[in-house]
């Protein structure tokens, strides 16, 4: 099979589906809307020289690539970028729905909402990653027959408990018995870590001992500044580790350092940063949005807190510590969880049938 992904070429979760099928022994393409990143084995890496440019030049570029690929499959990540495949005609076409390009439908203007409508209703196959983002898309297309929810797939030969994490604890300055909060959701305004921080200073009233790791990867320098200087007005600054990109392979170490996760987003979809923590036995701390209550049952494998409440996020990751065989029962459970429902190999398995499907006769 021939397989052509559009989207991000740098962006780990297109990396993930490409890396994956290129290891089946698929013929896997990627054309990059960005400079592509590092190099993935067997996948040809193609960036797009219009992609800053007009519209139609961008459309002609893909013509062009897919007429001399001769793609079974033309596969676009992000429901933003399915327009640029309007009218291709070249093969089957699917489209990948992230989240946000879903739920910030309704701020677009009337003419994106109609080129979007319009690519998601005569794709031949659209995934999601959760029944909230299906619900959505059937919604804005009008129809759901070609809806299908499938994970990214967590590696769960990768993210898996009792790592060694020697090298983390030295590389931010971590010692002894100090226990660890880890906030892997970048500093975007969306995912509320204003109030992590907030959260994380009463916390440390009561729990001295603790640091909170928090990731700023493809961070707003201006939003990063303003976080930092509210973690100085918390006088909390020697209590945060600030991460920035971290390697694939470096994860799974950093989640197994965490006592406590937390991810309280005002919208979401299902995110990869939950289900590797849960792979990696780390009990997490949720906000209540649809997408990710599919996953979490509060009280049994996770704590559940409106978006924006501090002070319930507070009270959260406190009664974890206080009740740590609490957070041991969440983790069996998680562990369970995962690989029944979030494993990679379950999720893509699923995606090549539906490939499979689409280039049937």
């Amino acid at each position: 099979m021939n397989i052509v992904y559009l989207g991000w070429g740098h962006h780990i979760h297109l990396r993930r589906w490409a890396e994956y099928f290129a290891k089946r022994g698929e013929r896997v393409t990627v054309l990059s809307l960005t400079p592509p990143g590092s190099e993935l084995p067997k996948v040809r890496m193609i960036p797009l020289v219009c992609a800053r440019r007009r519209e139609a030049l961008l459309k002609a570029e893909i013509r062009l690539w897919l007429r001399l690929l001769r793609a079974d499959i033309f596969h676009v990540h992000w429901a933003g970028f399915a327009p640029l495949a309007a009218g291709i005609g070249h093969c089957p076409t699917g489209i990948t729905a992230w989240g946000s390009d879903i739920y910030k439908y309704p701020s677009y203007s009337e003419q994106v909402q109609q080129s979007i409508r319009n690519a998601l209703k005569f794709a031949r196959f659209v995934t999601c990653d959760s029944y909230d983002l299906k619900s959505r898309i059937a919604e804005i297309s009008g129809r759901q027959d070609h809806v299908h929810v499938v994970q990214w797939g967590v590696d769960t030969d990768l993210f898996r408990p009792g790592l060694d994490t020697t090298a983390w604890r030295e590389r931010i300055g971590i010692h002894g018995a100090t226990r660890v909060v880890y906030s892997p959701r970048s500093v975007n305004e969306i995912y509320n870590i204003d109030k992590v921080l907030e959260a994380f200073a009463r916390l440390t009233y009561f729990r001295p001992d603790t640091v909170l790791i928090q990731k700023y990867y493809n961070a707003d320098p201006a939003r990063l500044q303003k976080l930092q200087e509210l973690a100085a007005r918390l006088e909390i600054v020697d209590r945060v580790k600030w991460v920035g990109e971290v390697a694939y392979e470096d994860l799974p170490a950093l989640y197994n350092l965490a006592d406590i996760m937390v991810t309280v987003p005002h919208s979401d979809g299902t995110p990869m940063a939950l289900l590797e923590g849960m792979a990696c036995g780390v009990p997490p701390v949720v906000s209540s949005v649809p997408s990710v209550l599919e996953w979490i049952e509060a009280g049994r494998n996770g704590l559940v807190v409106p978006a924006g409440d501090s002070d319930g996020l507070f009270q959260a990751m406190k009664r974890l510590f206080n009740e740590e065989s609490l957070g041991r029962e969440m983790v069996v459970h998680n562990l369970r969880v995962v690989e029944q429902r979030a494993s990679q190999n379950v999720s893509m398995q699923k995606a090549h049938l539906i490939y499979r499907r689409t280039c049937s006769p």
